[in-house]
């Protein structure tokens, strides 16, 4: 494609020191310029992807991949269901949970919080709660009968193991609000505030009797591979007597998607400060060509042809965008690899936090490097490099050998 000649002449037009400081300082920012915009492309590209996938995760490790419910209404012959669904060969697991509103009354202190009434033993088989529940508070949540809360939830309000918190619902059968009092028997902590710090977990049959029901509010499904949970809902719907099926991807449907469109929204911001640098490029090459007139007249003049002019100032051109690519590559992944640590660091001696867990909903920051990501980024910004490349070096083809000799 490229002959050694065509190389090597390159190669001295790239380090040639003739160059004026304008064009140089043109030359110096559009290398920055690329190797921040691919370097903040492949962090936010990566963090986001973080993002997407530690709140999978969290999701898939609190619910269930498959939800059945029948909307506003609880379902009365879960244990019918559970036993048909147990029978599919795709099913690892299906649990009842009965999910309700209620309010946290703690001293002074009042809030609206999420109970959620759990088969104790399915509790125990989540990976999730195994991790972040020690096995004493599991046996005691198993055989006392309390409560397990999240540990934000604990350190907000400061609430004690063995210590009783009250829990009131504004209407009951009696036509009154109820409140009971229930003993606290150990933390979980998932990861994600709004369940760390929202969230209560009780054995289902306390929750069906403080909530006056016998019904439960879904029904979970844990497959064997998540991944398959659309087709299990397209193939099953109609077999199971309720009226709502759903995979978790259509549950969780406006959130990931939120998340896609600011990662897509991103991208194309930041591609912009590329697209910018680029520019930068075009116009210090333009000078280039401006500046060796006279060695590309006696380059043409000893035979060189225009093609072989165009490919030597294409190379030249499309030298910074390549350089600038892979070192932003590097820094952007270099970036992506010690921003926590880089976090910290800012916090610790300037007191400001980056990353409040409070609005993220995450306790660190994720971090997940897509190769097909990585690679999308640096075609791209090869490709706009190497189209910047070619006008200048048309240019420099096109050049008659008298015009540089004449105007030097």
């Amino acid at each position: 494609m490229f002959s050694r000649f065509e190389l090597l002449t390159a190669w001295r037009y790239v380090r040639s020191k003739k160059e004026d400081n304008f064009i140089s300082i043109v030359s110096w920012f559009a290398l920055i310029g690329i190797i921040l915009g691919v370097a903040s492309l492949v962090l936010v590209m990566s963090v986001m992807g973080g993002f997407r996938q530690e709140l999978l995760g969290k999701v898939l490790g609190i619910n269930g991949h498959i939800t059945l419910s029948d909307g506003i209404h609880n379902i009365q012959n879960h244990k019918v269901i559970e036993n048909q669904l147990i029978k599919y060969p795709d099913v690892k697991s299906a649990t009842s949970y009965l999910q309700k509103n209620s309010l946290l009354s703690i001293g002074d202190n009042s809030r609206g919080i999420i109970v959620r009434g759990v088969d104790v033993k399915s509790l125990k088989n989540r990976d999730i709660f195994k991790k972040s529940v020690s096995e004493k508070d599991l046996r005691n949540f198993e055989t006392s009968n309390g409560i397990l809360i999240g540990k934000r939830l604990s350190r907000n309000y400061n609430i004690t193991k063995g210590e009783f918190i009250k829990l009131l619902i504004p209407n009951s059968s009696s036509g009154r609000p109820k409140i009971e009092k229930f003993k606290v028997v150990g933390y979980f902590e998932v990861g994600m505030y709004r369940y760390d710090n929202g969230m209560i977990f009780m054995p289902l049959n306390d929750a069906q009797k403080f909530f006056e029901t016998k019904g439960v509010s879904q029904i979970e499904v844990i497959l064997n591979n998540a991944d398959n949970a659309d087709n299990w809902v397209k193939d099953n719907r109609s077999k199971i007597d309720v009226k709502y099926v759903d995979a978790w991807a259509k549950v969780n449907n406006t959130f990931f998607n939120a998340l896609e469109v600011e990662k897509n929204t991103m991208f194309i911001i930041l591609s912009i400060m590329i697209l910018i640098a680029v520019f930068n490029i075009i116009t210090g090459q333009i000078m280039i060509v401006k500046e060796h007139r006279k060695s590309i007249s006696i380059l043409r003049t000893i035979g060189v042809s225009r093609f072989s002019i165009v490919k030597i100032f294409f190379i030249v051109g499309s030298f910074i965008g390549l350089i600038g690519t892979f070192l932003g590559l590097g820094l952007g992944i270099l970036l992506a690899n010690n921003l926590e640590t880089l976090r910290l660091f800012i916090k610790n001696n300037f007191g400001f936090d980056i990353f409040n867990p409070e609005i993220y909903h995450l306790k660190t920051i994720p971090i997940v490097h897509n190769e097909q990501e990585l690679t999308l980024i640096v075609i791209y910004s090869i490709a706009l490099s190497l189209l910047a490349g070619l006008y200048p070096a048309i240019r420099a083809g096109r050049m008659k050998p008298v015009e540089g000799i004449r105007n030097d």
